[in-house]
């Protein structure tokens, strides 16, 4: 399932130089369904869809575009979909469902759960990378709070308990990240401006321009950091 998943996520920058293979003119039909379980948030408006369809010249008059968020009605959206950008829902039978379908965009990075029920010849790309300033942002508030004993703080403030302590900058000091990805190498970029020793562990080992190390194994990230093997 996940080399499945994989190759068609890696189908995408392909997808976009060539594009798709139309036997007419007419607009492409593009459908985006909304997960009504979601927060607002994370729903893409017919204001916030129009806004950015007018940064691409000439790209409004090529394409009709519908909006739901009732997976009762999916299926009668499906019938004619050509792109459906959606942030999730029930893909099976999806061949017989919609027959015209062509590409999926998912607005969520995770697309496992989807994979295995994309038909042939329909391309599946997701959102990985989307969150990249946000992540990177919110790894490193962690580490400041971390850094300065923020929690202990907030735990005596609770307990109305007037308890010093004390910490010294961040800068020289050493950070794991688990996972250079996207996210991982934005919470790295930022560490290395604060000063920090990067350290980063990722499945292949492979050295990570980020990073001032790298490991693998579990004998080398601990080597890395300076631990020492116990048994519980």
């Amino acid at each position: 399932m996940k080399r499945q998943g994989d190759r068609r996520q890696r189908a995408w920058p392909y997808a976009c130089r060539r594009g798709f293979t139309r036997r007419n003119a007419a607009p492409l039909r593009v459908h985006v369904e909304n997960n009504p379980t979601t927060a607002a948030v994370y729903h893409v408006t017919p204001a916030l869809f129009r806004k950015m369809v007018r940064k691409i010249p000439g790209m409004a008059a090529k394409i009709a575009v519908s909006f739901g968020n009732d997976p009762a009605k999916l299926d009668a959206a499906l019938k004619k979909t050509e792109v459906l950008l959606t942030g999730g829902f029930d893909a099976s039978d999806l061949a017989a469902r919609a027959p015209e379908l062509k590409w999926i965009q998912s607005t969520s990075a995770g697309v496992e759960k989807l994979a295995p029920y994309i038909p042939s010849g329909v391309v599946l790309t997701n959102a990985s990378g989307v969150h990249m300033p946000k992540g990177g942002e919110y790894a490193m508030t962690a580490l400041l709070m971390l850094n300065h004993r923020v929690p202990h703080f907030v735990t005596a403030q609770r307990a109305a308990r007037w308890d010093q302590a004390f910490a010294t900058p961040i800068a020289g000091k050493t950070v794991l990240i688990l996972g250079v990805g996207a996210i991982g190498s934005a919470a790295a970029r930022l560490a290395k401006r604060f000063g920090m020793r990067v350290v980063g562990i990722s499945r292949s080992g492979k050295p990570n321009k980020l990073s001032s190390a790298s490991a693998a194994r579990r004998s080398a990230i601990r080597s890395s950091i300076g631990c020492t093997a116990q048994r519980t």
